[in-house]
């Protein structure tokens, strides 16, 4: 007999065995090994049986030729059969086939072996790095779940600030120093800031309990600049300006987006009047803490201070010019912005001067008190505000205090009149419009944000 070819079923069943091998290259260390060790076995046993049967064809072909050589030839008998020389040829063949696909499988057995022992960066990357980028978004955002839920004021955790250390601020003012923000005049003196407090709030018995706390706080100040006197006025939710004052009211005065605005009326830069307002629509169902922030806030706008934080998510500064999510934790001023008003102001030279009472009108602007005390001058800026920019005021805020650039209906369109815009963020906004002859209007708005 003579040695059969390679059928076209066996290549392609070893192709379709180096095709399965090279597809597991990425299994499990310990499985491709004995899977590899098993295969090379295979493929020697195989190539064994080849030549075993390559040396019974030989052996079968020499028997059958000298059985042959004892018979009469056969002159037009041709013998279709292989030659032993070819027979010979195609087993060296096969032998060499065989061997080249058992080096082949080798060397895809090692590149995989060092595939093993030395992973890509890709492979590093996905076991390593990006999970521990998947668990460090979840805790941030279960973070801030907790943290900006609820009311406004977040839900405290035991253990866990009021934001992590790596949102604090850098800079508390934002860079702005006293002599680039508007402030009263004080005659050219640097003692301090006496001013007028008009309370022209509706009958109610949370705000007749946290106006006075307020004014306290900014008058009992250390450094302490400023000398507060309250005097009682008439409910005015419309909130009309009063020369050499600041007012402050309250009203409903709709869904208008802001809880608290204050408006300072300016001459050359320097504040002439101020009203502040606090809304109802948003105010009159929220917490003391939510009410106090917001009043505390607008009448240190009243003074001429700026936010010392307009980044909503930074770390609580503690101080109600703060933008903040947790009022409870900013509801009154504190160092900075004291030391702001005595850089703006300069400081009283006594600190003994009595703090106002809400429920006593104030003596005399000239009467001196005890020998202990020193007599303070009532600044009032001695120009009332002319008729002309009164008009001028009343026919442009209402529409300004309905202008909200972070409402979607507003993203095209300008603010009325020739508001320029100092600030915007989604807690609060600045405007300032040039009424002329060196007169001024600046508007800041504390917006309500919803839960």
């Amino acid at each position: 007999m003579m040695p059969s070819a390679p059928t076209e079923s066996m290549l392609n069943d070893e192709a379709a065995m180096l095709e399965h091998y090279r597809s597991t290259r990425h299994v499990d260390d310990d499985a491709a090994l004995a899977l590899r060790l098993q295969q090379e076995e295979q493929d020697a046993q195989y190539a064994r049986d080849i030549e075993e049967q390559c040396r019974r064809e030989e052996r079968l072909q020499r028997e059958h030729q000298q059985q042959n050589a004892h018979l009469p030839p056969v002159e037009s008998m041709e013998d279709p059969r292989l030659t032993p020389e070819d027979a010979q040829l195609a087993c060296d063949e096969d032998l060499a086939r065989q061997y080249a696909l058992a080096e082949e499988r080798a060397l895809a057995a090692r590149e995989q072996q060092a595939a093993v022992a030395t992973p890509s960066w890709r492979r590093r990357l996905c076991t390593s790095v990006i999970p521990c980028a998947i668990i460090g978004v979840g805790v941030l955002t279960l973070y801030l779940v907790l943290r900006y839920t609820g009311d406004g004021e977040g839900i405290q955790i035991p253990g866990i600030g009021a934001r992590p250390p790596w949102m604090s601020d850098s800079d508390p003012f934002d860079g702005l120093t006293p002599g680039e923000v508007a402030k009263w005049r004080n005659r050219g003196s640097n003692d301090g800031l006496q001013l007028t407090i008009l309370n022209a709030l509706s009958a109610d018995e949370s705000w007749d309990e946290i106006f006075p706390l307020v004014v306290d706080d900014w008058d009992d100040g250390t450094p302490d600049a400023l000398v507060l006197t309250v005097r009682q006025a008439d409910p005015d939710p419309k909130c009309d300006a009063v020369s050499g004052a600041s007012k402050i009211c309250n009203g409903n005065y709709g869904d208008t987006q802001w809880k608290g605005i204050n408006i300072a009326i300016l001459q050359m830069n320097f504040i002439v009047a101020s009203t502040s307002k606090m809304n109802e629509f948003y105010l009159a169902r929220a917490s003391d803490a939510q009410r106090r922030y917001t009043m505390c806030h607008e009448m240190g706008h009243s003074f001429g201070l700026p936010h010392t934080d307009e980044d909503f998510f930074n770390k609580d500064l503690g101080n109600c010019m703060d933008y903040t999510s947790s009022p409870k934790n900013n509801m009154q001023p504190d160092e900075t912005n004291y030391q702001f008003l005595a850089d703006l102001y300069g400081s009283i030279e006594s600190t003994e001067v009595s703090s106002p009472n809400p429920a006593n009108p104030p003596q005399n602007e000239n009467q001196q008190d005890d020998g202990n005390r020193r007599r303070l001058r009532h600044v009032t800026d001695t120009n009332a505000i002319p008729m002309d920019i009164q008009s001028k005021l009343q026919e442009i805020l209402p529409a300004m205090e309905n202008y909200n650039v972070n409402n979607d209906s507003n993203n095209d369109t300008p603010p009325p009149h020739k508001w320029r815009l100092l600030h915007s963020s989604k807690q609060g906004q600045a405007h300032e419009m040039d009424l002329g002859h060196g007169w001024k209007v600046q508007m800041h708005k504390l917006l309500h944000v919803d839960d």
